[in-house]
């Protein structure tokens, strides 16, 4: 049984449970189980509801999975915070918790021991109000830090915690108007802004997250070049040794952004949860151009992709 096909959806790896979770995405609310082998839908007795482009990561600190935000299916931004305790969902209801947003990034530090959320997007339209504060999670309350010179505003970024640097790598996302290709650092105290010899192309809804068996950070895919992602879906996979990028050439990755992913490290694997034909826009059947701006929507396809690391 494969997951209904969606985009934006949420994907962590449960390390208490050795399972990868997924939930919702497209406008869904569903949460899915992948054991190494085959999905499993669950069915918590309470769940979050729908969303897409929320932002989940599993805390290692209380072995439990968070999730927050996203936009619902009528366009309402969401700033609700959710627990995943490996049975069901929870609403908690923090004191104080970042503004509702969508495509933010969030990750777990190992060396602050909290869940540090970063950017997003905050009002509606094509391109809203996007964000460029940094919120710590501790396992019961939300704390805005005080940061001096964070990255620009942006949203759908990519984050992930580097175990071999204890340090979160931030890179890519867009503020509407362009793509980044910036890679950042965060040590717990400021945000760094790092200048690689070379690096990925400037992307965003990439998928980017810590390989323990390769001790490296991995970028996969994203869109990038033009307004236009349907046409502009990358494929390529990077990594990150704390210092520099290097493009590995001998693995094939899906296309495109909007995908999810995670590591098992129980099983050594890199999984990605991928949605493919979501368009398919009008081409003229001799120039294979593009004609117009408009997409004529087609079945989508989910694809579960795998990478044994080892």
């Amino acid at each position: 049984m494969q997951p209904p096909a969606r985009k934006g959806g949420c994907l962590a790896y449960d390390v208490g449970r050795n399972r990868t979770l997924l939930f919702g995405g497209g406008g869904l609310n569903d949460t899915w189980s992948w054991d190494g082998s085959s999905w499993t839908q669950l069915h918590p007795s309470q769940s979050p509801p729908p969303r897409t482009s929320a932002c989940m990561a599993y805390d290692s600190q209380h072995g439990t999975i968070l999730l927050f935000g996203g936009v619902s299916t009528s366009g309402l931004l969401l700033g609700d915070t959710w627990l995943w305790n490996g049975t069901t969902w929870t609403q908690l209801q923090p004191q104080r918790a970042p503004t509702a947003r969508c495509g933010a990034v969030m990750a777990y530090s190992e060396a602050q021991r909290c869940l540090v959320l970063f950017g997003g997007e905050a009002s509606g339209g094509r391109v809203g109000r996007l964000l460029n504060d940094t919120w710590a999670w501790n396992g019961a309350l939300w704390s805005l830090q005080a940061v001096p010179a964070p990255p620009p505003e942006r949203v759908g970024s990519t984050l992930t915690y580097d175990v071999a640097n204890r340090q979160l790598v931030l890179f890519g996302g867009t503020s509407g108007s362009a793509l980044y290709g910036d890679t950042w650092t965060w040590t717990g105290q400021k945000w760094q802004s790092l200048s690689p010899s070379t690096s990925p192309l400037p992307r965003a809804w990439a998928t980017m997250t810590y390989v323990a068996s390769l001790q490296q950070v991995i970028l996969v895919g994203g869109s990038s070049v033009t307004a236009n992602p349907a046409l502009n879906g990358l494929n390529d996979i990077w990594q990150w040794n704390g210092t520099a990028w290097g493009q590995l050439n001998s693995v094939s990755a899906p296309a495109g952004g909007y995908h999810s992913a995670a590591y098992d490290s129980t099983r050594q694997t890199l999984m990605i949860y991928a949605s493919t034909n979501a368009k398919l826009y009008p081409v003229d059947k001799h120039s294979r151009v593009p004609q117009g701006n408009t997409p004529t929507p087609v079945v989508m396809q989910s694809e579960t992709w795998l990478w044994h690391t080892t």
